[in-house]
């Protein structure tokens, strides 16, 4: 006998629809088989699948699939939205599920039961930041702005309502801002938010403020929308942004936007430091700032406006 089959038998042809009709799989296993709508074999349950074009496992397509609806969304699923959206059976989304929750691929909302992605897809996604452009180009305009500066520079991306460090340089000073990669600030009340906020798509805020994301840290943290917004049009302006205790009641930070190749925000970088070593350098700091984030910009590809920017102030 062959060690893998695929398809079980009604009147000596495989049948092109799902049957409960068990078919031999090896020496040891009985299940049964089906042909989708695209014509491909695979398993019933969600096992093996063995295709003669392509090796895949269906599970784990499946798996890949579910994590993809995920993240086009803001949104917690429940597993019946999920496997409606998706043509899955409710019973073998949520064994997928389960899967990824015990491996923090997805974490579930105890209240809701829904699911959203979790930190072990952001693992994943800070894995392949390392291994991009925007982290190498960055991490030596990262050193040096700390050895000008004396302060921790941190290099931050957008995820979805809150910023994340996908890279930092720390100070040298014993007394300094301290933070892990991957770890997650608001976006409302600090330098890098502000950055990534300020270039957002149109509606972030709003949505930010729907979903109840804007963090009043202390007390001069921005949570209304007029006068963040008012904030934002002057990061704009300006070309930096300022977290002015914002976040921490003492400390100060100042962060620049970088830009990708299709013109878009991609990332923000910051200096950080407490107050009583950066309120009086605010000025200087920023200066610099922007034009770390400028050159790292159109070393990425970013076009010939931040490359006049950066002769103009040469």
């Amino acid at each position: 006998m062959q060690p893998y089959m695929l398809g079980y038998l009604t009147s000596s042809v495989i049948s092109p629809k799902i049957t409960e009709t068990p078919f031999l799989f090896n020496d040891n296993y009985v299940a049964a088989f089906y042909i989708d709508k695209l014509g491909r074999f695979g398993e019933k349950d969600n096992q093996l699948n063995i295709n003669d074009s392509t090796d895949t496992i269906l599970a784990v397509e499946r798996a890949i699939i579910i994590l993809q609806n995920l993240a086009a969304t803001k949104d917690e699923k429940g597993v019946r939205n999920i496997s409606r959206e998706l043509g899955y059976s409710p019973a073998v989304t949520q064994k997928i599920l389960n899967t990824l929750r015990v491996h923090d691929f997805v974490q579930q909302n105890e209240d809701t039961q829904r699911y959203r992605l979790g930190l072990g897809s952001l693992n994943v996604g800070l894995a392949v930041l390392a291994q991009t452009d925007v982290v190498k180009v960055s991490r030596p305009y990262m050193e040096e702005l700390t050895a000008e500066t004396g302060e921790t520079t941190f290099l931050a991306i957008r995820d979805v309502y809150r910023a994340v460090y996908i890279e930092i340089v720390k100070s040298p000073h014993p007394i300094r801002m301290g933070a892990e990669i991957g770890a997650h600030r608001p976006l409302n009340c600090t330098s890098v938010g502000k950055i990534l906020l300020a270039w957002a798509p149109s509606g972030i805020v709003a949505n930010i403020e729907k979903a109840g994301a804007l963090e009043k840290s202390t007390k001069n943290s921005i949570i209304e929308l007029d006068p963040l917004e008012a904030e934002l049009i002057k990061v704009r302006e300006q070309g930096y942004a300022v977290d002015n205790e914002e976040y921490n009641a003492e400390a100060i930070c100042v962060a620049g936007p970088i830009f990708g190749s299709d013109g878009k925000i991609l990332a923000a970088i910051t200096t950080s430091g407490p107050s009583f070593r950066m309120k009086d350098k605010i000025p200087g700091f920023s200066s610099l700032v922007k034009t770390s984030a400028a050159e790292i910009s159109l070393k990425l590809g970013h076009g010939l406006n931040l490359s006049t920017e950066i002769e103009a102030k040469a």
